[in-house]
């Protein structure tokens, strides 16, 4: 269920981005980013992932939201290539 609710909070918000034409919701990709740090001092890559993931999304610009992303997916899956 919550996993849902994320899902369309996520949504919600790329609608948001198309609506309003912006290229870069950074101070929300920045708040993806902080919550992808937590997921991962939680123990929790593949939250991360999806935060990070969204970050980039809201940002494409927000090198920090990368970053957040090649650690996440880093630490989900050690022996992958990114």
């Amino acid at each position: 269920m919550a996993d849902r609710l994320q899902e369309l909070a996520a949504a919600g918000l790329l609608d948001v981005k198309r609506l309003l034409a912006l290229e870069n919701l950074t101070w929300l990709a920045a708040a993806e980013v902080r919550e992808s740090a937590r997921s991962l001092a939680a123990n929790l890559p593949g939250e991360a992932v999806a935060h990070a993931e969204l970050a980039c999304k809201l940002a494409p610009d927000l090198a920090d939201a990368h970053l957040a992303l090649a650690r996440a997916r880093l630490a989900k899956a050690p022996s992958e290539p990114l």
